[in-house]
């Protein structure tokens, strides 16, 4: 595909170039190229394939070549050692044998010991000889010595690619011992099949430019008339129709041609007949056309330009009555902003008052409150009094107590003094034995006598102590009293503050509701006053469509004037 565009693509620019005469000897040669380069590479190919084949046949030949040439030696195969042996002549080294297959058919050959060559004419590329190299792993490896067939393909020998036939050497057993080996280096024949290739396109070259040249004797000859042609086809787009028509009479494409560049001249000349013959009716109808345009335009013209009148005087009438409408509304706008002004005022004073009888209800309660609190306190005093004269009652009694077991201790301490003096009166009376006794009995008395002394100071505290705890009990029991009438007093209070507080209470919900009452007074003032000012923005939004529709009525009369001026001028 990409072939044939860059063809067409050729062709067209040929044609537009060098004219059809280029176009046509082009697109033969073109086709002519294609043929040949079609038929040279078929050529090509089947000579190849052809050029292998006989390389194959040829290497049949070789093999029964170098397989006669051994036979001369003797016949049946054997190994001794590392010796091939045919007939009991060792082959190692054989090389005259191999060069002597050479000389006749021009192709390699090698004798084989198992995988190894012992004779060959294949030359490395320094120049000696490959003997004593081995048979490389690969296909004519695995075919040949791996599974014992005959081997016919490319093998890579010494580096150089060659078609091969590798035939397995079997002993009298059939025991394969070694390989024959013929072959012909594939770039030789490559060479060949070159050579072919440049004489074939040397005889494609010539055919095209032989071909070329009577292409385009053809083509001058037969497409010459095809020039005068184009001149009489452009004097008919010229308006000349009276130029002559050659070829006519030929009856071939250049005749066909011919007659119809004939009868598009005739046509042509009929279509500009017909063409002025309409030109001049188009100008009677356009005459008649501006006529009537004229008249219509009158017509418009007393029609349009009335309803504008029209349409201005409603317009004027219509800005007149918004202006009026805005001007009320401004009015019933400043009234309603007074009135609540002073709805707002009365607001305030009725919420201050409010405030001021909700605050003064929170005293009262807070004074009721704490009033309670203190009757509360009052009580708990007084239960404390109570609870403190008890415990001074039982610090009484403990005391007189305490007195009891006082004097019980002074009675003690009385008699064990007398004890004491009498021990005393003994020990005098033991002499010398009772000095010891005498002592103790002094310690005793002694005793005794700060016993008596302490008891009898204990004795005036406890005296104190009862004296302090009976003034303590009276004097607990006068502040119970007046606690008591503390607490009568509290209760009477917190009654009068209670009674305080219910009223302040109903005062401050009097006023609220005052207030409440003020305020949506004041929220309805305010609607009142948003619906005025609606209706002066309303108002204005007419006021303002009228001046747009008076604008516009005039842009209609300008437009009206314009279009009258166009239609007239046309």
């Amino acid at each position: 595909m990409a072939i044939l565009e860059t063809i067409r693509s050729t062709l067209a620019a040929c044609g537009s170039r060098f004219g059809l005469t280029a176009r046509v000897v082009t697109t033969g040669l073109i086709a002519t190229a294609l043929m040949a380069a079609a038929i040279t590479t078929w050529s090509v190919r089947s000579f190849e394939t052809w050029a292998f084949e006989q390389a194959q046949a040829s290497l049949q030949a070789n093999l029964r070549a170098l397989k006669r040439e051994v036979s001369r030696l003797g016949e049946g195969f054997t190994v001794e050692g590392d010796r091939l042996l045919v007939g009991g002549q060792p082959l190692n080294g054989r090389n005259d044998i191999v060069d002597a297959v050479k000389e006749v058919t021009g192709g390699v050959a090698t004798l084989f010991l198992g995988d190894l060559g012992i004779a060959t004419n294949v030359t490395r590329p320094d120049g000696s000889r490959g003997t004593g190299t081995r048979l490389a792993p690969g296909p004519a490896y695995d075919a040949s010595i791996r599974r014992g067939e005959t081997y016919h393909g490319r093998n890579e020998i010494l580096g150089r690619d060659h078609l091969t036939i590798y035939e397995p050497i079997r002993d009298a057993s059939g025991r394969q011992i070694g390989l024959w080996f013929v072959g012909v280096p594939v770039d030789q024949i490559a060479r060949a099949v070159e050579a072919k290739i440049k004489e074939g396109l040397l005889v494609a070259a010539i055919a095209l430019l032989v071909s070329g040249l009577l292409v385009a004797a053809a083509v001058r000859g037969s497409l010459g008339p095809v020039r005068h042609l184009a001149v009489a086809t452009r004097k008919v787009a010229e308006g000349d129709f009276g130029a002559a028509v050659p070829g006519q009479a030929r009856r071939d494409q250049v005749g066909e041609l011919a007659r119809a560049v004939a009868t598009l001249q005739a046509e042509a000349a009929s279509a500009a007949a017909a063409r002025a013959e309409a030109e001049a009716e188009r100008a009677r109808a356009a005459a008649e056309r501006r006529e009537a345009r004229l008249r219509l335009a009158e017509t418009f013209e007393t029609q349009v330009l009335a309803m504008a009148r029209q349409m201005a005087e409603a317009v004027a009438t219509l800005e007149r009555t918004a202006t009026a409408i805005a001007e009320k509304a401004r009015q019933n706008v400043a009234l309603s902003s007074e009135v609540a002004a002073a709805a707002g005022d009365a607001a305030g004073s009725v919420n201050g008052a409010a405030a001021a009888a909700e605050e003064l209800s929170a005293s009262i309660g807070e004074i009721s409150r704490q009033v309670a609190q203190a009757a509360s306190v009052a009580a708990a005093a007084v239960r404390e009094a109570e609870r403190t004269n008890a415990s001074v009652d039982e610090l009484s009694a403990a005391a007189a107590r305490i007195g009891d077991v006082v004097r019980l201790i002074g009675d003690i301490a009385g008699q064990t003094n007398l004890l004491a003096l009498n021990a005393t009166i003994e020990a005098a009376r033991a002499g010398e034995a009772g000095k010891g006794f005498a002592v103790v009995a002094s310690e005793v008395k002694n005793l005794a006598g700060q016993t008596a002394k302490a008891t009898e100071e204990i004795a005036a505290q406890i005296t104190a102590m009862q004296a302090a705890t009976t003034g303590a009990v009276e004097a607990i029991r006068g502040i119970a009293g007046r606690i008591d009438e503390i607490s009568s007093l509290a209760s009477s209070i917190a009654a009068a503050v209670e009674a305080q507080g219910a009223a302040t209470a109903e005062i401050a919900r009097s006023v609220q509701q005052a207030a409440n009452g003020t305020g949506r007074v004041s929220a309805q003032i305010a609607e009142v006053n948003g619906n005025a000012a609606a209706a002066a923005e309303g108002s204005a939004t007419v006021r303002e469509a009228a001046e747009g529709l008076n604008a516009q009525t005039r842009a209609l009369s300008q437009a009206v004037d314009g279009f009258l001026r166009e239609v007239r001028a046309a």
